[in-house]
């Protein structure tokens, strides 16, 4: 162990994590040839096999790979704090920030937020995360996210812009269709959102839930051309064209938009920049996204 590699760790936790050579190349960032060679390397280095090789399935960690996924980890933690505690003093606002947020809003919140941070600040690097799954902040996988939720982790520095407020959209047709009291009608909501799909057969039992999916894009773009009603944040539904929000229907009270960042990284010049010019933006926003119910919609809405 002499010459003990932290990166022969990094590839070691990547592939436990992911499960293949593939996955842990995407991760990292590197080809798979290099994840391979590391491997094989650290494996030769402590003479003993740390996966089981599996084509075309998931790696799976042996009984000494599992003794080691503990020390691992504890590694990673204290890497990544020592990074955080290098940035955390940092008065710079050069450099890179990457910044996390669902897919859920990017068109309509963070897209026109993050648009204005970097017209303002050229001199920043930014990398914009798309994901459906929380990044972790600790781990530095980003340095802000704009999240949606109830509650937010203790290690952040997190501020709540609003809630986001949901409602029932659907093309003029099929929202025609129930108020004539048609029923059956054809439903698409969330794979992700117990909490909203129970709302939703409570406030219309007499539909038909008939598809589900974990992306915005698609439940607009179904009910966009008809195939579907659909529940939607009101910052997307109001903006669409082809969708009318049903208005016998009250809206519901959705989970809290926020921004955060690792409190460590509070005294981060860039960090703290594009933080609060993320709040500043969005509260701008605020009417758009907790809609009082009884407020007009957008004009060029589709009602």
């Amino acid at each position: 162990m002499h010459n003990f590699d932290w990166d022969d760790i990094r590839v070691f936790l990547a592939i436990v994590e992911h499960g293949s050579l593939n996955q842990a190349a995407d991760y990292l960032a590197i080809n798979q040839s290099t994840v391979s060679r590391r491997i094989a390397a650290l494996e030769e280095r402590l003479d003993v096999s740390l996966f089981e090789r599996k084509r075309g399935s998931r790696w799976a960690v042996t009984p000494a790979g599992e003794q080691m996924l503990e020390s691992a980890e504890k590694m990673n933690d204290f890497a990544d704090a020592i990074s955080r505690d290098v940035l955390s003093n940092s008065t710079d606002v050069r450099g890179h920030v990457t910044v996390t947020f669902a897919e859920v809003g990017t068109r309509y919140i963070a897209a026109p937020a993050l648009g204005e941070l970097a017209k303002q600040y050229s001199e920043l690097s930014l990398t914009l995360l798309v994901d459906p799954n929380p990044l972790n902040l600790a781990a530095r996988e980003a340095d802000v996210a704009i999240r949606i939720g109830d509650v937010m982790p203790d290690d952040v520095l997190a501020t709540q812009i609003c809630t986001a407020s949901v409602a029932i959209y659907g093309t003029p047709e099929l929202h025609e269709r129930y108020r004539n009291g048609e029923e059956g009608l054809p439903v698409m909501t969330w794979t992700v959102d117990d909490k909203l799909t129970q709302w939703l057969q409570a406030v219309m039992p007499n539909t038909r839930l008939m598809y589900r999916s974990n992306s915005s894009v698609a439940i607009t773009e179904m009910a966009s051309r008809g195939a579907c009603i659909v529940p939607l944040s009101c910052f997307e539904g109001d903006r669409a064209e082809e969708l009318e929000r049903f208005e016998e229907i009250p809206i519901m009270a959705g989970p809290g938009l926020w921004v955060i960042s690792h409190a460590d990284l509070r005294t981060t010049a860039r960090v703290r920049l594009v933080r609060d010019t993320l709040v500043e933006q969005l509260m701008l926003e605020r009417d758009q996204i907790e809609v009082d119910p009884n407020a007009p919609r957008l004009e060029g809405s589709g009602a």
